[in-house]
Parts: C-alpha cells; structure tokens; sequence
C-alpha cells in the first residue's frame, strides 16, 4: 500500500498541489495513516508536514493532524500529543481549559448533570445521530486524548469525559458517544461516590455499542464498564467472560491497545 501511494505522489508531480489538490490532500492523509500502520513515523511526519504546508483552509488540515496525535501517543510524545490535540479542538470551538481545577471541574459536573435531568435511557438511546463533520472530529480527538490526559494530565481527563457527554447531547449520538457514556459512569463511581447512576450510564453504553452496531469501540467500552463499574454492583467474577470477548474482538478490528488491556 505505501509503495502504491508514492507512486501516486510522484505521478501527481511537484505541482500537483496547484493542480490536484483534492487528489494530493487524499494521497498525502492516506500516506500518513499508512506510514502510520508500519510504525514508519518519520515518514509519517512527512506526510503531515506536506499536508500542513499546502493545506487551503484549517479543516483541510484535520485529518493529518489527528493521524499526528495518534502518532505522538505511539512513540510515547504524550505531552505534545495532549498540546496537539488540545489545539485542535480550541480551533473547532471546543476548547479545554488551559488550568483546571475543582472549581471548574465542579461546575462542569453540575451543568452536565443538569443537561442529564430527566432523560430516561430511552430519550438518550433515541438522539438523532451526529452528522456535524467538526463535532465528530472533536469527539474522535477526545477520545484519543482521555488514557493520555489521565496519565499524564490527571485534571485535565474528567473534562474530557464531561465534553464527550455534552457535544452528544447537542449534537446527537456517534460511536464515540458510548465510550463519552462509559468514562462518565467511572467518573460517577470512582469520584463522586454515585455508584448506581455510574453503572446506570456504563449499561447504557454497552446498548448504545450494540445499537449502532459499533464492534470497533466494543474493545474500549467494555475495558471501562468491565474494570471500572461493573465491580461497584455485581460479584467481579462475572466480568471475566466479557473481557475476553472484548478482547477477541480488539484482536480482530486492530484495536490492540485495549485487546491487551481486555486480557
């Protein structure tokens, strides 16, 4: 695959920027997620650079950038990954806050838990589904930068998992919104103590998973649910069985990062 899209490269020409354009941007995002898949990440940040370069407008630049967040968490850049993928959502109108602390923490808790209120499982299973390109990119980056951010930017990751939650209940359900669901849960159990509404949102992101038919995020959602809420209301033994299907499933989609976290 790499070979055949050099070569496209290189029969588009040096000005095939001026010429092709769309063509060009096509060849050069594929280049970087294929450079990406063999772990050839000089390459790979050469593909993005040609892009960053000669991209016309910020949303042209999008899917070589979050290709280059992805690529910063694998050879352990985490710091400029997080930078990265912070930037990206600034500029969609999703911005972070630069310096969180648990008075803005508790304040995204509370307006969440209001725009939460009153809404059965039934109302948030039937939210129209998400069709705005750059909110779907903001939820794509932020799932990418939650393990990173709890890892490395500890007060950073409940923003994370409360936007998930917010920009799904403006703008309707994607594939990522049951991960959103699943982190909320653990949030719910873990920091605040609400154990049954936590499991409440971890059982309706497993639905949600199977309800868009989303086996590729089966992996992650059932590494939250099964390690993190599950274990607060039934015997912890009953997780196994899931987790090694979950795994089985991250082994075949290429989600390997949580098919080793599953087993």
């Amino acid at each position: 695959a790499s070979r055949y899209i050099q070569q496209g490269i290189e029969l588009v020409g040096k000005d095939g920027w001026l010429k092709e354009y769309d063509l060009c941007l096509s060849l050069h995002n594929v280049s970087a997620e294929v450079q990406y898949c063999n772990a050839e990440f000089k390459k790979l940040e050469e593909a993005v650079n040609e892009v960053l370069k000669n991209a016309r407008i910020f949303r042209d630049e999008l899917q070589a950038r979050s290709t280059m967040v992805y690529a910063l968490n694998a050879t352990y850049r985490v710091q400029e990954a997080i930078d990265m993928g912070c930037d990206i959502l600034r500029r969609l109108g999703e911005g972070l806050p630069k310096n969180p602390n648990y008075l803005n923490c508790h304040f995204e808790v509370r307006q969440t838990s209001r725009m939460l209120n009153g809404k059965t499982d039934t109302d948030l299973l039937n939210l129209p589904r998400m069709s705005d390109p750059d909110k779907l990119t903001c939820m794509h980056i932020l799932n990418h930068l939650f393990v990173s951010c709890y890892l490395c930017r500890r007060k950073l990751a409940p923003f994370i998992s409360l936007r998930m939650i917010k920009l799904t209940l403006r703008y309707g359900l994607c594939e990522i919104s049951a991960v959103g669901f699943a982190v909320y849960g653990t949030m719910l159990c873990g920091t605040l103590g609400r154990t049954k509404e936590g499991y409440r949102f971890g059982k309706l992101a497993l639905v949600l998973v199977d309800q868009l038919k989303a086996r590729a995020w089966v992996p992650r959602v059932h590494a939250t649910f099964y390690s993190c809420i599950h274990h607060w209301q039934e015997p912890l033994r009953t997780s196994i069985r899931p987790l090694m299907h979950a795994s089985r499933v991250g082994l075949t989609t290429g989600d390997f990062e949580f098919a080793m976290l599953c087993a």
